[in-house]
Parts: structure tokens; sequence; C-alpha cells
């Protein structure tokens, strides 16, 4: 469906360039929305490619594609809720959360992606 070559290296990308705009840019605004929408559609064109790999029945194509998807949404948006009620909405109005949480966090998260993307370019 999607060469895993190409697709893979622009996932770690992606995830390398969300992290950077956490340290560089504090506010969500409608361009990192435009943005982080493109990534999701990126990161979705993984997902169709792993799917791909190991086969759907054609039977219930459509059902399987849908369950996997509402899956993938589910998880991602426990995640996010935990992190949000564990951490953002309790340290969020604090000077230092920028300082002593986003930064690290993003600049751990940034520094796996950047691996990511060497490897999966060159390795």
């Amino acid at each position: 469906m999607y060469s895993a070559i190409i697709i893979e290296p622009l996932i770690a990308m992606s995830i390398l360039f969300t992290s950077i705009g956490n340290i560089v840019k504090t506010k969500i605004d409608a361009y990192r929305l435009l943005i982080i929408f493109i990534f999701g559609l990126i990161h979705g064109m993984g997902f169709a490619s792993a799917l791909n790999e190991i086969g759907l029945p054609s039977h219930n194509f459509l059902s399987a594609i849908f369950s996997f998807n509402i899956g993938v949404e589910f998880g991602q948006i426990t995640i996010i809720l935990l992190a949000y009620f564990l951490i953002s909405k309790w340290f969020s109005k604090y000077g230092w959360y920028q300082a002593r949480i986003v930064f690290p966090i993003s600049c751990a998260i940034g520094s796996i992606a950047l691996y990511w993307t060497i490897e999966r370019i060159f390795i």
C-alpha cells in the first residue's frame, strides 16, 4: 500500500518536529493544529501499511479496518487524557511547568525520534 521506506522516516520526523514545536512554541495555534492533522494522516498511512502486511479479511474489510481504527483512537485518547489529568491539569498553572515538564519530556521524545529517523533512513 505505502512504502515503509518512505512512511517510517516521515513518521519519526513528524514526532521530532512536534517535539521541537513543543519547545519553541508554548501555545497551540491554527498552524500547529494543521501540522498535527497532516502528521496524523502520515501516521495513518503507517497504520495502513501495517494492516496491509498482516492481511485483512476481504469479506470483513470495512469492519476490520473500522475496529482497528477505533482501537487506535481509543488508545490515543486514553493516553492524552491520562497525561492531561495526571500532569498538565495540575501543573500547567505554575511558571516552572514548561521548563521542568514540557521541555525535558519533549527533548527526550525528540531524541528518540531523531534516533528513529536516522535509523530508518540510513540503517
